[in-house]
Formats: C-alpha cells, sequence, structure tokens
C-alpha cells in the first residue's frame, strides 16, 4: 500500500498535536527566543454595543460570544459608543523568566480594565484610564504598563475592557523590563529631541518677534506652543506630568490645543503670506478656519469630548491642505517667502493628513503613520525657521545643547523612579506574602497561650510564639534592605540591657538542645555596663542572623556568644561581639566574597542547609551603620569565629524604659475591661479568620465574617445598626478592603448614617500602606500579625473617636 503524501502526514501531525494538547491550540508561547512580543496579532476582539457584558460573563462561559480576529497589525476601530473586549491566551515557556511587563502603546483611553484569569479565576485586576487619576495606574508612566507575573509552564489569560470617547485601538506589547527600559529610553530621546526641538523654534521666532515686531511671528509661535501641548497630551506626558490629578482638564485640553493649532495656524497663514492682497478669494476661506478653530477651543470647556474631537480632526486636516493650496497659489502669484512656506507645509500636511486619518481608523496603525504628524511638523518648523532668518543658528545651537543636558536629566530621573517603584512593589508583595501566614502561627500561639495548659505544654507554645516573633523581626529587618542600599536607614537611640539581649538572643535557639547534640552558652564580661544606648533591634538583628548560621552549620558541639569592651571612653564604649561554633568551618579562598550579597561557599553549601546568602550581607551594613567592623577567623572542620565591633552611649537606669527597670505584673485576661460590641470581619484566609475569631472571642465580643469586600458591604448595608466596628483586611477576591470601606462610606453618606469604625488589617509592612488605607475612609491600621493587646487598643480608641465625633 503506498505512503500517503509528507505534506498528509505532517498536517496529521499537527492536527494531532492540537488535539491532544487544547489549552495550548490558541496560546501564544513565550519563550526565551524574544524579549518584546507584540500581542495586538494574536488578539480576539468582542465588540459590546450595549456596554452590558462583564469579566464574570466570561468566567462562565468565555466561549458563548461571537469572538472575531482582524487583519491589521493594531486593531483600530476609530470612532465607536460601543465597548469592545480583548482576550490574548500566553503560556509560559521560558526557562527563567516570570516576570514582565504588560503594555498599551496608547494614551489616551477613558476606561480600561484590565484582568489576568486562570482557570476562571481572576489573578490580577487594574482598573485605569485617562478619565481616572494617574496615580492609579500601577506604573508611573505617560502609556498604560502592568506588571505581569505567570509561572513557568502555566498559561493566563488576559482581558482587557476598553470603553473611549476617541478612537478605539489597541497596540498590545509583552516586554522583558530590560528590554522595555532600553526601548523607552530610546523613545524618550526621540521625544524628547521634538520637543525640545519645538521650544527652541519656539523662543527663536519669539525673539525675531520683539526685533521684526511682525504680527506673523506671534501667532506662529502661539501656533508653535499649541502644536506641541496637543503632542504632548497625545503621547501622554500632559497627563503624565503635568496634570496627573486633573483628568477632566486631560481632556478638555485635547480639544483646546486642537483648536488652538487650528486658529493660529490659519492667522499665521493670513498675515504671513498677505492673504488679503495676493488672495483675496482664499482670505475669506481661511478667516472662516480661523474662526472655526477659535469656536472649537471654546467648546472644548461645555460640548461633548465625543463630538468635538471628531470636528477637530477633520478640521485640522483641512486646514494643512488649505494652507498647502495658499502657499502654492502665493507662490505663483510672486511671494517670495511662499517658496519655504509651501514645501514646509507640503511636509506638515502630509503628515498631519496620515497622523488624523489613523486616528480615525480609516488607515491602519504602523509606525509611519503613528509619528508622521510629529515628523511633518518637525521638518516644517525647521523650513519655517528658516525663511525667517538664519543669523540666529548660534543662539539655537545653544539652547539645542542645554535642552541636551536636560533630556539627559530626565532620563536619569525616570530610571531612579522606575527602580524605586518596582523595588517597592516587590517589598509591599513580599511583605504580604510572607506576614500572612505568620499572623495565623503567632495568632494560634498567642490564643494557645491564653489556655490552661501543662508546665510543658506552655513551655512548648512559649517556644512556638517566641520564635516566630523572632522570625517575624527577620522579616522586617530583611525588608529594611532596600533602605540600607538607599541609605535612608535611621538608627534608633534607645536605652537598653545588653546581658538581657544576648540571653534573649540565645533563648531562641536554646529549644534546638531537646533533640540535637548542641550545648548553648555566653560569656559577657562583667564590665559591660548593664544600660547602653543605641539600636537594640539591628544589634539584635545581628546577633540572631549570625547565631542562625551557627546552629546551620553545627551539628556537634558547642556555640556560644562572647562580648568583651575594646574601647570605653568617657560615656562612649565599643564592644566586640563573637559568635563561636564548632561547626563545618570555611576555607580561606572563600572568606573574603562571603559578606557579599547572594554569596555562600559553594552551591552545594545551597543545596545542602538552604538559605539565599543575604544574612552576612546585612549583618556587614548594619555593622557599619553602627559604625563598627566585621570579619570572621576560620578553618574548614574546625569551626568558625564570626566577631562585629559596634559602638553605643553608655546610659544610666534612669534611661531605661520603666517597663524594664522592674518586673511589671500584667493583668490576667479575666480582669481585663470585655468589649461587648459586634464586629464584622472581612477576611478571605481562612486560617487567618480563626485567628480573628479567637481573639474576638478573648475580648469578648462577637464577630460576624465576610470572605471577601463585596460580601462585607452587603452584610454592612442589612446589619447597620447591629455591627459596632469593622474589621477590614485590604487585600482579598473580587473587591479589595480599599474598594469596599470606600463603598461603605458612600453607603453611610448617602443614608445619613452613623459613622462606624473601620480598622484596616493589612500584610503590607511598607510605609506607603498606612497613607492608603486613610485615604479610602480607614479610621486605624493593624499590621499582621494581628497582636490581642493592639486589636483591643485601636478598637477601643476608635470607638471613643466615634463617640466623641458624635
Amino acid at each position: 500500500m503506498p505512503r500517503p503524501p509528507k505534506q498528509l502526514q505532517a498536517l496529521f501531525v499537527v492536527v494531532t498535536l492540537l488535539l491532544l494538547t487544547p489549552s495550548l491550540a490558541f496560546s501564544l508561547i513565550i519563550d526565551d527566543s524574544q524579549s518584546v512580543y507584540n500581542l495586538s496579532p494574536n488578539l480576539e476582539i468582542l465588540e459590546d454595543s450595549d456596554n452590558s457584558i462583564r469579566i464574570s460573563n466570561f468566567l462562565r462561559n468565555p466561549d458563548q460570544y461571537p469572538w472575531f480576529r482582524v487583519s491589521d497589525t493594531v486593531p483600530n476601530f476609530g470612532y465607536s459608543k460601543s465597548s469592545y473586549w480583548f482576550r490574548v491566551k500566553l503560556s509560559n515557556r521560558h526557562p527563567l523568566r516570570t516576570e514582565w511587563l504588560l503594555g498599551i502603546d496608547y494614551p489616551m483611553h477613558d476606561y480600561l480594565d484590565i484582568y489576568y484569569v486562570h482557570n476562571k479565576s481572576i489573578l490580577q485586576s487594574y482598573h485605569v484610564g485617562d478619565r481616572l487619576p494617574h496615580e492609579h495606574r500601577p506604573i508611573d508612566h505617560r502609556n498604560f504598563i502592568f506588571p505581569f507575573v505567570m509561572e513557568n509552564s502555566a498559561s493566563v489569560e488576559v482581558y482587557i475592557r476598553l470603553k473611549t470617547e476617541g478612537t478605539v485601538k489597541m497596540p498590545l506589547y509583552l516586554w522583558e523590563e530590560a528590554e522595555f527600559i532600553k526601548s523607552d529610553q530610546g523613545f524618550m530621546l526621540g521625544q524628547g529631541f521634538y520637543i525640545g526641538s519645538m521650544f527652541i523654534m519656539f523662543f527663536y521666532n519669539f525673539f525675531l518677534f520683539f526685533v521684526v515686531r511682525n504680527r506673523s511671528y506671534l501667532f506662529y509661535i502661539m501656533y508653535i506652543l499649541c502644536q506641541v501641548f496637543a503632542f504632548a497630551i497625545w503621547r501622554g506626558y500632559g497627563f503624565q506630568y503635568l496634570w496627573p490629578n486633573w483628568p477632566t482638564w486631560n481632556q478638555i485640553s485635547t480639544i483646546f490645543f486642537l483648536g488652538g493649532t487650528i486658529t493660529f495656524a490659519m492667522l499665521f497663514s493670513i498675515f504671513f503670506l498677505e492673504a488679503r492682497r495676493y488672495l483675496p478669494r482664499m482670505f475669506y476661506l481661511m478667516s472662516g478656519i480661523s474662526l472655526f478653530g477659535l469656536v472649537l477651543l471654546l467648546l472644548s470647556f461645555v460640548a461633548p469630548y465625543s463630538v468635538l474631537i471628531k470636528y477637530a480632526m477633520y478640521g485640522l486636516l483641512i486646514t494643512m491642505l488649505v494652507n498647502l493650496i495658499a502657499g502654492i497659489l502665493a507662490w505663483r502669484k510672486g511671494a517670495h517667502v511662499a517658496r519655504y512656506y509651501t514645501l514646509a507645509w507640503l511636509m506638515v500636511a502630509s503628515g498631519f493628513s496620515l497622523f488624523a486619518l489613523n486616528y480615525t481608523g480609516l488607515i491602519p496603525s504602523n509606525f509611519i503613520t503613528e509619528n508622521a504628524g510629529q515628523i511633518g511638523s518637525a521638518v516644517e518648523v525647521a523650513l519655517l525657521s528658516m525663511a525667517f532668518g538664519s543669523f540666529f543658528t548660534e543662539e539655537r545651537r545653544a539652547k539645542s545643547k542645554a535642552q541636551s543636558q536636560l533630556l539627559e536629566k530626565m532620563r536619569e530621573a525616570y530610571k531612579a523612579q522606575a527602580a524605586s517603584t518596582a523595588k517597592s512593589e516587590f517589598l509591599a508583595k513580599m511583605s504580604h506574602e510572607i506576614r500572612t501566614p505568620m499572623n495565623g502561627v503567632i495568632g494560634i500561639a498567642e490564643l494557645l497561650r491564653e489556655t490552661d495548659l501543662s508546665k510543658e505544654q506552655k513551655r512548648y507554645v512559649d517556644t512556638i510564639y517566641n520564635s516566630g516573633n523572632a522570625l517575624l523581626h527577620l522579616i522586617n529587618d530583611i525588608l529594611d534592605l532596600s533602605k540600607i542600599e538607599a541609605k535612608r536607614m535611621d538608627l534608633e537611640r534607645i536605652a537598653f540591657n545588653p546581658h538581657d539581649l544576648i540571653e534573649e538572643c540565645l533563648s531562641v535557639f536554646q529549644s534546638k538542645e531537646l533533640s540535637s547534640n548542641l550545648s548553648f552558652y555566653t560569656r559577657v564580661a562583667k564590665d559591660i555596663p548593664s544600660v547602653l544606648i543605641g539600636d537594640p533591634t539591628r544589634l539584635r538583628q545581628v546577633l540572631l542572623n549570625l547565631m542562625s548560621n551557627a546552629v546551620k552549620f553545627t551539628k556537634h558541639g558547642s556555640i556560644g556568644i562572647v562580648s568583651t569592651i575594646e574601647m570605653l571612653e568617657n560615656n562612649r564604649i565599643e564592644i566586640r561581639f563573637q559568635v563561636k561554633d564548632t561547626g563545618i568551618g570555611i576555607s580561606k579562598d572563600i572568606q573574603q566574597n562571603l559578606f557579599s550579597p547572594f554569596t555562600q561557599a559553594d552551591s552545594s553549601t545551597t543545596r545542602r542547609y538552604g538559605g539565599t546568602g543575604l544574612g552576612l550581607s546585612i549583618c556587614k551594613e548594619l555593622v557599619h551603620i553602627m559604625q563598627g567592623e566585621i570579619g570572621l577567623e576560620s578553618e574548614f572542620n574546625k569551626g568558625s569565629t564570626f566577631w562585629f565591633t559596634c559602638r553605643f552611649e553608655v546610659g544610666k537606669l534612669t534611661d531605661m524604659p520603666p517597663d524594664s527597670q522592674g518586673p511589671v505584673t500584667q493583668p490576667k485576661e479575666e480582669h481585663q475591661e470585655k468589649l461587648d460590641i459586634t464586629i464584622l470581619v472581612a477576611e478571605d484566609n481562612e486560617v487567618n479568620r480563626v485567628v480573628v475569631k479567637g481573639l474576638v472571642n478573648k475580648l469578648g465580643s462577637r464577630a460576624k465574617f465576610a470572605t471577601n469586600g463585596m460580601e462585607a458591604v452587603a452584610i454592612y448595608k442589612v446589619e447597620h445598626d447591629q455591627i459596632d466596628a469593622v474589621l477590614m483586611d485590604c487585600e482579598m477576591p473580587e473587591m479589595d478592603g480599599y474598594e469596599a470601606t470606600r463603598a461603605i462610606r458612600e453607603f453611610e453618606l448617602h443614608n445619613q448614617l452613623t459613622r462606624k469604625p473601620i480598622i484596616a488589617v493589612t500584610a503590607h509592612a511598607v510605609g506607603e500602606s498606612r497613607e492608603l488605607c486613610l485615604q479610602a475612609g480607614m479610621d486605624e491600621y493593624i499590621t499582621k500579625p494581628i497582636r490581642l493587646d493592639a486589636m483591643r487598643q485601636k478598637i477601643k480608641h476608635c470607638m471613643q473617636e466615634g463617640n466623641s465625633a458624635s
């Protein structure tokens, strides 16, 4: 029997693969072959003519709607009253990368809703647009840029809803961060050169106006000014840098400056060409167009944007063509300056024609059509300035050099800002992800401590509680690494007992003695004062890091802390601390790099003992901040001695806080004041709900639970009279705590109800979190893990303030 043709064999293989792997059939594979992906040609599109479709419709049945594709490189539907949905499925096959930037390379969209969906669940959503304040954007940029995380071998669907009164277009890209920054810097440099050149021409001709006193120069510089602002708005710079918190003006200004461009371009032509003399018939047409631009400018404050933008774009196109025709006619009638004028308007008319046709969706979007207006206007300005005179060339060069220096400073500032933003987002994310499970560990341990326990059980629970708190301190200190690198770490100056501090550090690890062959000891010099003034938190962090390393690398033998005085002069003291172990030791050739970030003895160390290699680098930086030095003495298989020095002030017993000068008896829980109130708790994490329920019961209060913000708002609206306070988690699915709080405050205001205290409960440890909570309408702020005393104090404080306000 003859074999089938090779083409049929290949087709059979492809069909088989598609059938066997349906999840990848319509996925765009992201691998290491490219650093930037143009997602626009892969988009599926859905027109929502009555604006009724929501993301929940797609989560239930995404394929019941008539999705379609377009053949254009960038989908462009011109002006439309409909909403448009776009979707694309991405599959990560990159061997290393899990983080990208998703970018929409067009800043003039009114409302954009972005959803990352996996297995019919929303992983992340963003709601932005130029009708909303610029601060709503996750990344400060002129376009719409979003962080995008996709684990290895994972698939994520991206849904985008676009509703805008401007042109409907979707240039969507997926970038590696380094490639994005590189590309954006090049683009910023080009845009900076354009804007800089236009401003140079503005000032050049402004100076000429005062020299020659010709009104055409005045209208020309006003035309340049309006043109620059129009392009700055169109590129998103106006909204990003000039009026980020004024979205209404951002929309008005588009029509305002386009109307100004039409008006002053036509007035310039009338006076420059002496239209009344050379073009009597064209004069009335040009005057009418100038009046049209002025009306457009005034109507920008009252008329709908969706109507005016169409007239503005068509009026701009007509203005360029009329000016070109006027230049040709004036040249034929002997106007000497019309030669440069005609060539200049030929360039700008061609550019603006392509720009306007692209903007209205009549021609496809590409690099030429997107940038033709700027290219044409730049050439036009150059040619007309040549017509005005070349004797100011030297001044123009000097200003161009100054502008280039300014652009360089702007570029450096942008890079610094981007790096700072990325670091802040990373720290906030890590803080949330780590503190959430820590809340469960420490919270449950705290609840257990308040129950009836045997002596041995209490010792176990205390060990869990103390170790959890030590781990929490370590987490907080690691998050401070960014402050160290940015030189923003401030040391505290408080009194503490160094003897007690060393014993506390040792006690964290002594429970390991139960299941190992380790012994622990301290040798603290007796002449070390009992009161020092410095930063005990940072000293504790260094000791705990070094002790943790010693325990990790020591299976048998002993581990100890030794401290001696290095220098004592007046009330200044320098103390040498040593952490000694009998562990595996470190070879000489590795010791010199051991205090560098992410460095361990070798790769086998990471595999066998774990760790990131950050601990010693953090210790080094903290010791240097405390005006000390750090080092080690070690031999392979003979143990190690890590030492460091720190400087302190010698204090007095009266410097110690009152609760540190002697034992303070804490009241028993049963003698604490009970809070007979009902608390609405919004928390999506099941373990955290168990913790909060136990804490609320300890307060003598009652709890009602909601698993997300939307459910919390619904319960609050129905049971407002029965609820006395709200504990609101900030990050929840469907509706987060910020949005839920705004909804509750709006409900109270609309119905003239009593304002109930809302206390934020968040796992974020960065400073911006408190400000975000207060801006959303919350009254107080608790950081996970939640402490019973802290929760009692915050609730009582808020309710007392609420009663006073009432």
